[in-house]
């Protein structure tokens, strides 16, 4: 028995999916109706408002005739679905065959008879994990440390941040970090990417640098960390430096072969000067 007030009492499913991993993926338009003539003309009409857009018709089901998927739903629904027995409710739901990303938004179900009419919206949040994610660390000199996380291949705008935790105090800091974000409109699909250059007195021996990425209305979320030892690097350019060091000096002439080679030079001179000028026998 159908209730005595038209009422739309909102949406209903939908919400956070992995991209193109569902099979079907529900979101109902849930509502009162009396029978009667209160019900008659019943058409509920689905919009999609996606990436901030306007609202477009996408679907339409007029009571007494077969469902209609339109625009960016055409092809992409089954019109078979029934969400209820009761006649006045039986496709008041889209039923998303394998959704992916481009199909995500808001949506908003209107439904109205003769005599009354009502709306309310739900989302529909598709997303695509990352298909890579890591941090490195370079030693730019002595003085500064370069610290660089990429995520690629994600969906929708990921967020992203840096930060480094002291293994002896494990406190742990957010690293001002400079942010790019692209998205490829191919695929639709993004790459991000964080990076910030330290100086290395900020720092103590060990530091552990983390990088965290994040989809807005899901749950998902990625995590890398690398360990990352100063006085070891301040060791090796140390090293580095000193044997560098070493080579210049063994390249330099000494002063004592200088000092022979000329009087070696002078002597054989000299010899030559007195064979020249002695008168013939």
């Amino acid at each position: 028995m159908s209730d005595s007030k038209f009422e739309v009492l909102g949406v209903v499913g939908g919400g956070t999916v992995k991209n193109g991993t569902c099979p079907l993926v529900v979101m109902d338009c849930q509502y009162n109706i009396p029978d009667g003539e209160e019900a008659a003309g019943l058409v509920v009409k689905w919009y999609h408002g996606g990436h901030g857009g306007k609202f477009k018709l996408v679907y339409q089901w007029i009571q007494g005739m077969k469902p209609q998927a339109l625009g960016i739903l055409r092809g992409r629904l089954d019109l078979n679905y029934e969400a209820s027995f009761d006649p006045l409710k039986a496709h008041s739901a889209l039923a998303f065959i394998r959704p992916t990303a481009e199909l995500a938004g808001d949506y908003k179900c209107k439904v109205s008879t003769h005599l009354h009419e009502g709306s309310a919206t739900g989302n529909l949040v598709l997303y695509t994990s990352a298909s890579s994610f890591n941090i490195q660390v370079a030693q730019d000199s002595l003085s500064r440390v370069t610290v660089n996380c990429v995520g690629e291949g994600v969906y929708p705008e990921p967020d992203i941040s840096l930060s480094s935790t002291d293994l002896n105090t494990r406190k742990r800091t957010p690293i001002h970090a400079t942010i790019y974000k692209d998205r490829n409109k191919a695929s639709n699909l993004y790459r991000v990417s964080a990076t910030a250059s330290i100086p290395t007195y900020q720092l103590n021996k060990e530091t552990v640098f983390g990088c965290a990425l994040s989809l807005p209305g899901t749950d998902y979320r990625l995590e890398d960390r690398l360990l990352y030892h100063l006085e070891a690097v301040r060791n090796d350019n140390a090293r580095s430096a000193a044997s560098m060091r070493s080579t210049s000096l063994a390249l330099q002439p000494s002063p004592l072969l200088f000092l022979l080679a000329l009087a070696f030079y002078w002597y054989s001179s000299r010899r030559r000067t007195r064979g020249s000028s002695r008168p013939p026998q």
